[in-house]
């Protein structure tokens, strides 16, 4: 129809997963969000990968080259 479900705020967006999360950044840093566009993992992340098995792995460079495994709860 033309309209925006989302509004168009992100420097990057990846499509939604089977999980019905997205990958979107937002000044420079990755989180997820739901598909009515709310943060389920706030964008604090510098990559965040594709979910496997129920689990993706976030990675925070600045923080000593530090990851964390989260699953679709965050």
């Amino acid at each position: 129809t033309g309209e925006f479900v989302l509004e168009p705020l992100y420097s990057m967006a990846s499509d939604f997963q089977t999980s019905g999360l997205a990958r979107v950044q937002l000044d420079g840093k990755t989180g997820l969000i739901d598909r009515q566009g709310q943060w389920v993992v706030a964008p604090t992340y510098d990559d965040i990968t594709d979910f496997s098995e129920g689990i993706a792995t976030a990675y925070d460079w600045d923080n000593a080259k530090a990851s964390s495994l989260i699953d679709t709860q965050g």
